[in-house]
């Protein structure tokens, strides 16, 4: 059963490199080397749980073996006598499937978290970073030097919640981000 998901998921990873650009996935219709990983890796899948198959007896004999082995070694009755470590191989022998799943749901994240980059962490916008170097200095303005020019605009006035008024000299739009300059700094 598990290598016939294992079958299954690898066919849906090659597809997915195979199709990326008509699933609006990958923008450009080379391949890059990310394209080609991901149909290695679905291919690997495939060719690993299908040899699974077929060698099943081998593999189980091979592992029994194996397992003889390392009983035999004298480290093996100090690591049994250890709770702790029994207690960690007792969980990983009932929770061992989550491994796979868990390394999807990383990967996902790493997805999101990167942009989708992968390798390159850095965020679209700056935003945020400069929102910390103003805090870090104990500002509760962004630490950006604000254009001449913007200063010479008529200033904006409207009113904010509870009858304040509003005096804003002008708004731009910095990558998404609405930022408001006032008194000749943008404050948060």
């Amino acid at each position: 059963m598990i290598p016939l998901i294992f079958t299954i998921i690898g066919i849906v990873i090659m597809g997915t490199a195979i199709f990326a650009d008509r699933l609006g996935l990958d923008t450009s219709m080379g391949w890059g080397i990310r394209r080609i990983a991901l149909l290695i890796f679905g291919a690997i899948m495939v060719l690993g749980s299908l040899l699974y198959l077929r060698f099943t007896k081998e593999l189980q004999h091979v592992a029994s073996k194996t397992r003889h082995y390392l009983e035999d070694l004298p480290l093996v009755p100090a690591i049994r006598r250890n709770t702790g470590i029994a207690d960690y191989f007792r969980l990983f022998k009932k929770y061992w499937f989550t491994l796979p799943i868990l390394l999807l749901v990383t990967l996902v994240y790493i997805w999101f978290i990167s942009s989708g980059t992968w390798f390159s962490w850095v965020s679209p916008t700056h935003y945020y970073a400069d929102l910390a170097r103003g805090f870090l200095k104990g500002n509760l303005y962004l630490p950006i030097k604000v254009n001449p020019s913007l200063l010479t605009h008529p200033p904006i006035h409207g009113t904010l919640p509870f009858g304040r008024p509003l005096k804003v000299q002008r708004i731009i739009l910095i990558s998404k981000e609405n930022i408001i300059c006032t008194g000749g700094r943008f404050p948060l």
